[in-house]
């Protein structure tokens, strides 16, 4: 663990930030933006992967945030819950007992014999290099006996990853915890609530909405769907009156605790 009195006092700041902004969450959509936001000025990610595990160490529930474009065969690859990459490295740790792994681009070093242990982390290691995920930072709780259990990957960290990263992950991972718990504990509730909020948009507007969760401009979604930049903007406004909020990552936090929007949208 790196010294604090080492670390620069904005350093220390923006993660004095990420443990404040931590306790409120509570809601899927809250959880989304403080990933995005003030935990991603701790440990820059592109992508965050985050499984929680029963008591008996089955996968219980299994979750992805990212605000940058990434194309859909590695985002599939990355966040799929049987054989995704973020899931498989939660359960490796798992079963391991391991509570924290890097994965950097490097090639694996050779070992003779190897162990399946090491033939195991040699072929994720693989996977993440394939698709370009790494670095990637792996914390976890580990088995907790008699309760749920979570994992967390960070997919693309800056290259070469700090090691304060490392460590401000480690801090932050009883905050990760949590925040996944309460956030899949009011998932049901939360797509009630939402439900008919969502449907109540037009087909054009969820349309829209789903490629502006792409990364899509307005230009750019004028010209897919053939109309003019004009059009788009128009039924933005609208859509952020009737969801009331006020610009387009608010849009998207909250619709996607509506399972299903984007993808009957994308139809």
């Amino acid at each position: 663990m790196i010294d604090s009195l080492d670390i620069p006092a904005q350093t220390l700041a923006a993660l004095h930030q990420a443990l404040r902004s931590a306790l409120p969450v509570r809601q899927r959509s809250e959880l989304f933006m403080w990933s995005q936001g003030a935990l991603h000025a701790c440990v820059p990610h592109a992508l965050l992967s985050c499984t929680l595990f029963d008591a008996q160490g089955q996968l219980l529930h299994h979750d992805n945030f990212y605000s940058t474009l990434m194309d859909g065969k590695t985002l599939e690859a990355a966040t799929a819950i049987e054989a995704g990459l973020g899931a498989d490295l939660a359960r490796h740790c798992l079963q391991l007992g391991q509570t924290s792994l890097y994965l950097d681009r490097r090639a694996a070093p050779e070992t003779s014999p190897a162990t399946s242990r090491a033939q195991a982390l040699d072929e994720l290691r693989q996977r993440c290099n394939q698709w370009a995920l790494g670095p990637a930072l792996v914390v976890s709780t580990g088995a907790i006996p008699g309760s749920l259990s979570s994992c967390f990957v960070f997919f693309r960290l800056p290259t070469p990853m700090q090691p304060l990263h490392q460590d401000f992950a480690a801090l932050l991972l009883p905050h990760l915890h949590m925040a996944l718990l309460r956030s899949w504990a009011s998932k049901e509730d939360a797509e009630r609530r939402l439900a008919d909020e969502a449907w109540a948009l037009t087909t054009r507007q969820l349309e829209i909405l789903n490629w502006v969760q792409q990364g899509k401009t307005n230009f750019e979604i004028a010209a897919i769907m053939s109309v003019s930049p004009l059009t788009v903007k128009n039924h933005l406004q609208k859509l952020f009156k009737r969801l009331d909020v006020h610009n387009r990552t608010q849009a998207v936090a909250k619709v996607m605790n509506t399972p299903g929007v984007f993808r009957k949208a994308g139809k």
